[in-house]
């Protein structure tokens, strides 16, 4: 029984909502069968974490004492009516937090019963919720449809004159469909950029070309989506990306938390993309400025916390961008936003990070000493810091060293992302190449740079090219 599905949705309720639902089940409009209360009762008794021995099915048939003997398919119907009844709870908790939906159930039941006066009255306490609506997205414009959709309905069928509901309806709906499916293409289109999927807009096409041009493209919620589809689409367009941010930057209070999320990450990773396909150096500088935006607007969070790669991230590319003061603050103030297994590592590996930029080598290699994670990436971040480290002090018999030794990690590791593992290999093998070439050998340093792969296929390419140029100069 402990792995029911109804056992299973009773350990999701507050102690909370377990008594509302108890409240619910001895109403009699919706369970007349006592029944159902007493297992429901019996049940109770073992709230929240319903693990309890006397949750098996033989104990719990031989203890209740219900109006008829139990046996296991009693108790299954028992079961499965309890079930439903919570289901049935669920939704009805749901409307009731819902004041715009219920106001529609309402005006639907009006109109049944040909309350007209009813159905206007209800009609302007739904436009009232719909002017208190924070943000001008989908869903305000799907609400604004189901108002003038019902305003409609109401009107005269038999009217022979142009029925201005009409037109405002069929608008509505234009607007809130053009909303949505742009919102869906969006999605579609980030996601192909991330992962190997491919997806068809079918309609989404021919709608950025309808758009261009038209006025219901000014409406803020289809500007933003639309120039974000353009900015995905047409990546070497830089003005789509510039109007995206700006669109954001002056309507704040269109879109919900969670939606300003989804499309800054999309914002986000177009730059990146430009930093890795195209070596754009001038989006290191949007990135960061795009993520303080997030911090100021407290985007940044999931229940509460900093994803660690995130605080990671943002201290990589304020240090790319020479931001040292407000890195090393960030570091120090958000470190206690992380998850609290990650605070202690993920801190170290950050400040070493910071001193290896401020060549304060011997507290950047210090710090990397401390940072003992179990987490791989971060394991392996801190590894190819340390040889950073190494090379840049010329601490050439250390350094060869440790790199045989992260090549046998790599190699006795199974753990590891093979793509992950294969660009650590490449800097391990690029950096060994370019430690061994000694002065009077300066002759293999350009072939050494032109077979660098690209920043997709070698971990800090950026770096090893750094270290080359370096060597050149020095051997001239």
């Amino acid at each position: 029984m402990q792995n029911s599905k109804l056992i299973e949705l009773l350990k999701s309720l507050s102690k909370r909502k377990l008594s509302h639902f108890h409240d619910f089940i001895r109403s009699p409009y919706f369970n007349k069968n006592t029944d159902i209360n007493l297992f429901f009762e019996y049940l109770e008794k073992y709230s929240p974490a319903f693990t309890h021995k006397n949750l098996d099915k033989k104990t719990a048939i031989s203890k209740l004492n219900t109006s008829k003997k139990l046996n296991e398919r009693s108790l299954a119907y028992l079961m499965n009516n309890l079930l439903n009844l919570l289901e049935k709870f669920l939704s009805i908790e749901k409307l009731m937090g819902d004041e715009f939906q219920t106001q529609q159930y309402l005006i639907q039941s009006f109109k049944q019963h040909h309350l007209l006066n009813n159905v206007r009255n209800a009609l302007k306490k739904a436009n009232k919720h719909l002017e208190k609506n924070p943000y001008k997205n989908a869903d305000y414009y799907f609400k604004s449809y189901q108002i003038s959709k019902n305003a409609y309905e109401q009107t005269s069928s038999n009217k022979r004159a142009f029925n201005e509901e009409l037109q405002i309806a069929g608008n509505d709906l234009d607007v809130y469909f053009l909303v949505e499916k742009l919102r869906y293409c969006s999605e579609m289109l980030n996601l192909e950029k991330i992962i190997n999927v491919k997806y068809d807009l079918q309609l989404g096409e021919e709608i950025i070309v309808f758009l261009n041009n038209h006025p219901l493209a000014e409406i803020p919620a289809i500007s933003i989506y639309l120039n974000f589809l353009k900015m995905l689409k047409e990546e070497t367009e830089v003005k789509h990306f510039k109007k995206v941010k700006q669109l954001l930057y002056d309507h704040v209070n269109v879109f919900s938390s969670e939606e300003l999320k989804h499309l800054y990450t999309g914002i986000l990773n177009y730059c990146t993309r430009k930093i890795n396909r195209y070596n754009d150096e001038q989006y290191w500088l949007e990135y960061f400025e795009i993520n303080k935006v997030l911090l100021k607007k407290e985007l940044l969070y999931e229940n509460g916390q900093l994803s660690p790669w995130r605080y990671t991230n943002i201290v990589h590319v304020g240090l790319k961008t020479n931001q040292p003061e407000w890195t090393k603050s960030f570091i120090e103030q958000y470190k206690n936003k992380l998850p609290e297994e990650y605070i202690e590592n993920m801190y170290a590996y950050n400040l070493s990070l910071f001193y290896y930029y401020q060549k304060d080598y011997s507290k950047a290699q210090t710090l990397a000493f401390q940072t003992d994670s179990k987490d791989i990436l971060l394991n392996i971040l801190n590894r190819s810091l340390l040889i950073k480290i190494y090379f840049e002090t010329e601490q050439v018999e250390l350094l060869l060293f440790y790199l045989e030794a992260n090549r046998i990690f790599l190699l006795r590791n199974k753990l590891i992302d093979p793509k992950l593992k294969k660009q650590m290999q490449r800097f391990i093998d690029f950096t060994k190449k370019l430690t061994k070439i000694e002065s009077h050998e300066g002759e293999k340093l350009a072939p050494l740079k032109s077979s660098l792969p690209p920043a997709t296929e070698v971990m800090h390419r950026d770096w090893l090219l750094e270290q080359i140029n370096k060597k050149i100069l020095k051997f001239k």
